[in-house]
């Protein structure tokens, strides 16, 4: 093995930490390209240390933390000064430093500058259109003066992205376009690397049989799952279930919301893949904007690796694209175009066969060699 640190630095409040960056982090260990992984989380004072470090540590890698700070222009210089503390006990040469998001690309390379390193990189990965959101989303949701601050921020964030960063990825080929718009970054720094689906995301027929028994559903009865961390503004979380439930079949919502109509749960992380292959129809139904456009939806690659074929609207480009070349599923316009034909039809798919396919495209396998080969352009180049 030879003689390389991986640090990836995150915050540990994401709906999608577990599925995202523990399992990357981790699949990066196992690879074997680095002597030393170290799982860098930045938590908020509201955040328990204890029991943060505690959660973390069964994974198998080094986990160590950072006090984060909020992300506004007077925070900056006490972020760079606690980042660079806690860095000065990491770095050796032949480091790649890989950030979740863009928000702190800035701090980390100012917290760097002054160390005595060779070969010490920073691999920023964009996982969407930050300033369009808080325009599209979240304006009516800050006072003015807070809005205006946090549109500031983003705005810096990303273009110190493209300036001080060595490399960037994004989780689609439409963000890729959109960061190379707001940056210029040259196209030789920049790649793809979808949202992840663990080795758990695979289609188990024996899954399916025990996670129906839980849910009481009857072999006739079609199952349509929707999963999400959050219920975000974009997410049309009711919509979904009033317009599948209207057409006799069950919805199984998987996420904090109760919505009446709907078998509503909150699983832990290592059921979801059960449910899934319970499951015959993965939904995902977003808005047609910018935030959307770029997005790579975790479930959806959850889905997929379960075998399961997809009902989308238009709003996410990287569905639009699987879906044309697939034909695992069915993008449309409007609830309108959703019919039980239809339903029968996607759920007679073969879904050993989806999931092979798509394990081939998103799975944390897959995209942990796609940056194993990114850290080796950067160090070995």
């Amino acid at each position: 093995m030879s003689n390389k640190t991986f640090v990836y630095i995150s915050g540990t409040d994401s709906s999608v930490f577990s599925s995202q960056v523990i399992s990357l982090v981790k699949e990066v260990k196992e690879y074997g390209y680095f002597s030393r992984v170290v799982l860098l989380t930045g938590l908020k004072k509201n955040q328990s240390t204890t029991e943060e470090l505690e959660r973390l540590m069964i994974n198998g890698f080094e986990v160590l933390y950072f006090k984060l700070y909020p992300n506004y222009p007077f925070f900056s210089g006490t972020q760079t000064k606690e980042l660079q503390t806690v860095l000065k006990g990491i770095l050796v040469e032949n480091t790649v430093i890989q950030l979740r998001g863009e928000t702190y690309v800035s701090n980390v390379n100012r917290a760097i500058c002054n160390f005595k390193f060779n070969n010490v990189k920073i691999l920023t990965d964009i996982r969407g259109a930050n300033k369009d959101e808080l325009e599209l989303y979240l304006k009516g949701v800050y006072n003015p003066f807070k809005y205006q601050l946090k549109m500031f921020q983003a705005k810096i964030n990303i273009l110190s992205a493209g300036q001080k960063s060595d490399y960037i990825s994004c989780v689609s080929e439409s963000l890729k376009k959109y960061v190379m718009e707001e940056t210029n970054v040259e196209k030789e720094k920049i790649s793809v690397c979808h949202c992840i689906a663990n080795d758990s995301f695979i289609f188990s027929e024996e899954k399916r049989k025990e996670f129906r028994l839980k849910l009481d559903i009857n072999d006739d009865e079609i199952l349509c799952v929707f999963v999400t961390g959050g219920n975000g503004y974009y997410q049309n979380t009711k919509a979904i279930i009033e317009n599948f439930s209207s057409l006799g079949v069950k919805v199984l919502n998987l996420s904090k919301a109760k919505i009446d109509g709907a078998i509503n749960l909150f699983v832990p992380f290592s059921d979801v893949p059960g449910y899934l292959c319970a499951s015959d129809i993965g939904i995902v139904w977003r808005n047609d904007d910018i935030v959307n456009n770029v997005a790579s939806p975790v479930k959806f690659s959850e889905y997929v690796c379960c075998g399961l074929p997809v009902i989308a609207n238009t709003g996410v480009h990287l569905i639009n694209e699987y879906v044309a070349d697939t034909g695992y599923g069915k993008i449309v316009q409007s609830f309108d175009e959703i019919d039980m034909q239809l339903i029968k039809r996607l759920s007679g798919i073969d879904r050993k066969q989806i999931s092979a396919r798509a394990k081939k495209q998103f799975s944390s396998v897959v995209i942990v060699k796609q940056y194993i080969d990114i850290y080796q352009k950067l160090l070995e180049f």
